[in-house]
């Protein structure tokens, strides 16, 4: 790819800062791939957040082999392709009502996952679809009152489904808050969060209460952190973080603190971790990760412990891995993964592994997946998905299969799904 195109690309995306340029790793010359480091979406207000590439905008460019699903076969080439995936962990299920990026997934109380708002190359969306893993398909629910992606989705005690912030349909960042019911299968708008948020967090607390942390609020990232209380379907404000931060990862550990990682304000990329006491609402700081990192994954395992693993940061994609300890308060080197990425997704089996899926790094975006196993210290390939995927979603089913759905390829906004360990 050569200055030229990445020089266009820049000036229609207009970047917001010439310093944050510099932290991202640029694409060598001879690259192939059009790489959109910051992930943003149209030439917009939204380039300020951390979005989806344009899949216009990549239109143009020539992209490797394989960049899309599997080649198509038929009869027994068919079944023999379908039979080789399950060998490798991964199989096809039916495919999302609409193809989406940035969107939400949350697994119900009833077993099926809703999958709600996000995105295609022209439209933002306020449906949501509902998977039911008995019979493996789709089927529309009821529509939220606004169009967003980019926002959180949380499950309450009480099975409902709470959806903050995000960016909507004319790409303006949003406080606004919809609430939705399985039962009636209906949305309701409730009170707004005091402040407009993208790219930040929503963390389940212990009292079954939400913490809001952080984000974009369309001028700047933030410090600032809101609760939701169940009981009062209201908002108050909570103690400030210490950093303003944007595209961190937040992590509800099991002695009722959140643990913040990683994220970016606005041309400083941290490795700085804060911890909120869910008892006295304050910050505090512990040791600092070994690497600055943003878009990476934190993942809660069953000791409480939580495995930080990839990400964009200062020397570039990341495929170091990182333990934060809470009985020691302090993060601890790990063996690292065989690919760096971010934007990619993972999540926590049931036997306490992990599993990290898709997401791009120097080579492209990427259908491959790797499971880290606690026991050994050590990462397994643990095959490969028929779509390429970053800005998907990922979550773990009550029978322990793991669905991944939409997000984008090279191409193309994917409404594809897959299931890994079925």
């Amino acid at each position: 790819m050569n200055a030229s195109i990445i020089s266009m690309e820049i000036t229609q995306m207009r970047m917001i800062s010439t310093t944050l340029l510099g932290k991202i790793p640029a694409i060598s010359n001879d690259s192939k791939y059009t790489i959109n480091n910051f992930e943003d979406i149209s030439p917009s207000k939204v380039t300020r957040y951390e979005s989806v590439t344009s899949t216009s905008a990549m239109k143009s460019t020539t992209a490797k082999a394989n960049t899309g699903p599997l080649p198509t076969m038929k009869g027994a080439s068919k079944r023999l392709e379908d039979k080789l995936c399950c060998l490798l962990g991964w199989s096809r299920t039916s495919s999302m009502k609409s193809p989406r990026c940035g969107h939400t997934a949350s697994v119900l109380q009833n077993g099926k996952v809703l999958v709600v708002g996000g995105r295609d190359d022209n439209h933002t969306f306020a449906s949501a679809e509902l998977y039911d893993p008995i019979t493996k398909t789709w089927t529309w629910t009821g529509n939220m009152t606004n169009a967003r992606y980019l926002h959180t989705a949380s499950v309450l005690p009480n099975g409902k489904v709470l959806v903050t912030g995000g960016v909507n349909n004319v790409d303006d960042c949003m406080n606004t808050v919809e609430l939705y019911d399985p039962s009636s299968e209906t949305w309701s708008a409730i009170a707004s969060m005091k402040e407009k948020r993208v790219n930040h967090t929503a963390t389940l607390m212990i009292d079954g209460n939400i913490l809001v942390v952080g984000g974009h609020n369309g001028n700047k990232a933030i410090s600032t952190t809101e609760l939701f209380r169940s009981s009062k379907n209201g908002w108050e404000a909570a103690r400030k973080m210490n950093n303003n931060r944007r595209m961190h990862r937040a992590s509800g550990l099991l002695n009722g603190n959140i643990l913040i990682t990683g994220g970016q304000s606005v041309s400083k990329i941290f490795n700085a971790v804060e911890l909120y006491n869910s008892t006295t609402n304050n910050w505090g700081n512990t040791k600092q990760m070994a690497m600055a990192r943003i878009q990476h994954t934190a993942s809660l395992m069953s000791d409480s412990n939580v495995l930080i693993a990839g990400g964009n940061g200062d020397k570039g994609v990341e495929k170091s891995v990182e333990l934060f300890l809470p009985s020691k308060n302090r993060c601890t080197a790990l063996r690292p993964m065989t690919i760096g990425r971010f934007t990619h997704t993972a999540v926590t089996l049931k036997d306490d592994t992990v599993l990290v899926v898709g997401g791009q790094n120097r080579e492209g975006i990427l259908n491959h997946t790797e499971l880290y196993n606690p026991t050994d210290n050590k990462w397994s390939d643990a095959g490969t998905m028929a779509y390429h995927r970053k800005d998907h979603t990922t979550c773990l089913l009550l029978d322990g299969t793991v669905l991944v759905a939409g997000g984008q390829n090279f191409n193309a906004v994917l409404n594809s799904a897959e299931l890994y360990g079925s």
